[in-house]
């Protein structure tokens, strides 16, 4: 026997012991039941879909950053539908049969052209898929809708470690104005630093590793985001830490030099830091690397340094490119078409190409580095990793270093060229020193104190140049090198409460300080390598995030 159905136009339909979402369409149908059966037209919040797809992940992300979580404030019905709409042309499955019903009902759930795979309602009325749905106000939606909601930061209570973590690192950035969070393996952590770096401007940071980091998911948590990789906050005029996106929204082209200055005033922000990026390795100004400014093709960053921070870690300048460089560390001939050009390598391709100049079974070309354009962090602990091999092929951290120190001692860029100070000399080798005590055996056999007698040097009076962040941890601590676990990043604080930009106390800055602290604070874990790398991009191109960029490789 069929069920009595009350036709008083779509917007009224109801069925005994059933109920579909409202909708204007006149020409779908009863949903079926696979919806009708769990969803409720009384509901405050509901959400119909597939909860596993970007646009949903996204529209959840918003709901638990306004308070309202699943179970107490907001229902799922939940369809396994296929990635493509067009899969379900065919298919008579219950879950593509409700796609294709609610595709009808709410034309207007698209995005980019495609169909998407989340549907939201609020007082049982559609409100968008799930990207739609993120940027509105939530929290009013939600309000005016009566929803439970639950005071507080959800998203502490769900990570509470990471929150700890987070409001660290937010209470020690307030002489700064600028906190950068971000994991290694995407571009937009890169570009904020290098942003930052150029226009002097101070900031903590503290990156990770690992893409699965707790504290990347409460941070995507809170600002209801899961697309984030990296999260900038800048105190506003009031001194409240607030989110002004991810690195990519920094980019010079998303970000104009006045837009930058004009949150920088706003935040009090502090200027003229020193930082393992803003120096070279003479712990003088970095140089950019880029000889020619029609030169695109040289894998700088976009200020012409050696910069990179993530990916391939391009950090080493050469002087003129070997034309065999990149066959002899087993890439593509690409260096055939750089042949005695300034290139941005990366630290593992260096290292390997000095182990095999110094292997009798290879024949390599002379290989120079500028040595003014390489900065410090290319001889900090983070990067130990990076010295010891390249693609997965071994290199030799006590070559490929050493031949570093060696050079750069004897010229600044490469036979003919100036020598340096004595100061650069020996903050050079102070800092090679710092990576010693980092590496410890397989750097033990470099005699720098022999090298400072050969050089006529001395290094009494010389500070070192290596920021204090940077020098190696404790042995047994965990996390990723010259860095603690979790735990020991920053002291754990109260967590904070209160949703993006909220004016709760624990979110306000502590100082008002404006004076520049000496140096930048950095704990950064080992950069990911380019099959971490490539994975982001296959992740982001199957996800069309259209942020995601390559890095050309080195």
């Amino acid at each position: 026997t069929l069920p009595l159905v009350a036709l008083l136009g779509w917007n009224t339909v109801h069925v005994i012991g059933a109920a579909c979402p409202t909708t204007h369409q006149t020409a779908c149908g009863t949903c079926p039941s696979i919806i009708s059966d769990k969803f409720s037209v009384d509901a405050k919040m509901q959400v119909v879909g597939h909860r596993s797809m970007k646009c949903a992940e996204q529209g959840l992300a918003s709901l638990m950053s306004a308070g309202c979580p699943e179970g107490s404030c907001y229902t799922m019905v939940e369809l396994d539908i296929p990635f493509s709409f067009s899969s379900c042309a065919s298919n008579q499955s219950e879950a593509c049969t409700a796609w294709k019903w609610l595709h009808c009902a709410f034309p207007d759930d698209s995005s980019s052209g495609a169909v998407m795979h989340s549907y939201f309602f609020v007082g049982g009325s559609f409100e968008g898929n799930g990207f739609a749905f993120a940027e509105k106000d939530v929290a009013g939606l939600l309000k005016s809708a009566g929803a439970d909601v639950v005071a507080g930061d959800l998203c502490a209570k769900k990570f509470p470690q990471a929150a700890s973590v987070a409001t660290g690192l937010w209470q020690k950035g307030a002489s700064k104005g600028i906190v950068l969070f971000g994991w290694d393996g995407c571009p937009c952590t890169a570009i904020a630093k290098s942003r930052f770096a150029a226009a002097s401007l101070c900031f903590e940071q503290l990156t990770w590793q690992n893409p699965s980091s707790e504290l990347m998911d409460y941070l995507q948590c809170r600002e209801g985001d899961p697309t984030h990789h990296s999260f900038v906050y800048i105190r506003d005029a009031a001194g409240f830490w607030k989110f002004r996106g991810s690195g990519f929204a920094f980019d010079a082209g998303a970000m104009s030099d006045k837009a930058l200055e004009a949150l920088a005033q706003e935040g009090s922000v502090a200027r003229s830091c020193q930082s393992e990026f803003s120096m070279n390795i003479y712990g003088e100004t970095l140089s950019e690397c880029r000889a020619a400014s029609a030169d695109s093709n040289g894998s700088w960053m976009w200020d012409g340094k050696c910069t990179e921070s993530g990916g391939g870690v391009h950090q080493i300048c050469m002087s003129q490119l070997p034309a065999d460089f990149s066959v002899t560390t087993g890439q593509g001939p690409w260096s055939k078409d750089r042949a005695n050009q300034r290139h941005c390598v990366c630290i593992g391709a260096w290292s390997l190409y000095m182990t095999r100049e110094a292997d009798p079974a290879w024949t390599t070309s002379s290989a120079w580095p500028f040595c003014d354009a390489v900065p410090m962090s290319a001889l900090t602990a983070q990067y130990i990793a990076n010295w010891k091999e390249w693609n997965g092929i071994p290199a030799r951290i006590a070559v490929g270093a050493t031949k570093i120190l060696e050079k750069c001692l004897m010229h600044r860029n490469g036979p003919g060229s100036p020598v340096p100070s004595e100061a650069g000399a020996c903050r050079l080798l102070k800092a090679f020193q710092v990576l010693q005590q980092a590496e410890g055996a397989a750097l033990s056999t470099v005699n720098t104190s022999k090298l400072e007698s050969d050089h006529s040097l001395n290094c009494k009076d010389v500070a070192s140049a290596v920021p204090e962040s940077t020098a190696p941890m404790a042995a047994g601590s965990t996390g990723g090198s010259g860095g603690g676990s979790m735990e020991s990043m920053v002291k754990p604080q109260t967590a904070m409460v209160g949703g993006s930009g909220a004016s709760d106390p624990s979110m306000r800055s502590t100082t008002a300080s404006k004076s520049a602290p000496m140096s930048a604070w950095f704990v950064s874990p080992i950069m990911v390598n380019f099959v971490l790398a490539a994975w982001l991009i296959m992740l982001c191109t199957l996800f069309e995030d259209s942020n995601c960029a390559a890095h050309t490789p080195a």
